[in-house]
């Protein structure tokens, strides 16, 4: 998936990361860190994979990065975790409904953006393909289709894997403040 695609789909991880906690309270600090620490084992591995051998599709044919390998690979990365911390921060002042509500939201724009996405998503190759019309489609790229339902598979176990640390930390949490009185 290219750089804005991923963009909206770490935005989504960071709210769903709330989601995980029972009872619907917001994540404390230790939790965000488990939250964190299980996004980066899942999506960086992915995001590193298809920014650096499908550079030119992951930026979407943008100019200036296209020649630059390794500026591409930190700046989409980068991109991508600033997009989860935003989700992650903005999902902790809001309430479960508004959480629920975004996620949909943000459902609807991804499901855009691969419906109705640009052009450039639909070819794959390098800037010089795309630009003459030789750029091989989307669906006949094989490496590429490999490397995105690896990718997701990845996700969602490691996904999974996060979901139960979260709510067991939570839970731990909830149990150990009931005890002494915090909650």
């Amino acid at each position: 998936m290219n750089v804005p695609h991923a963009a909206v789909l770490c935005l989504g991880m960071g709210l769903a990361a709330h989601l995980a906690a029972p009872h619907g309270r917001p994540l404390r600090r230790m939790t965000k860190k488990i939250a964190l620490e299980a996004f980066l084992l899942a999506w960086m591995p992915v995001g590193a994979v298809l920014l650096w051998h499908w550079p030119d599709w992951s930026w979407s044919y943008l100019g200036p990065l296209t020649d630059h390998g390794a500026l591409a690979l930190v700046l989409g990365l980068g991109v991508e975790l600033g997009a989860f911390l935003v989700g992650l921060h903005v999902a902790g002042v809001l309430n479960r409904s508004a959480q629920v509500l975004g996620l949909l939201l943000l459902g609807l724009i991804a499901f855009g953006l691969f419906v109705a996405g640009p052009s450039s998503f639909q070819t794959v190759g390098n800037a010089a393909e795309f630009a003459a019309g030789t750029g091989v489609p989307l669906s006949s790229c094989t490496p590429l289709l490999v490397t995105l339902g690896l990718g997701g598979s990845w996700l969602f176990v490691m996904g999974a894997w996060g979901v139960r640390r979260v709510r067991q930390h939570s839970l731990r949490d909830r149990a150990i403040g009931s005890r002494i009185g915090f909650l």
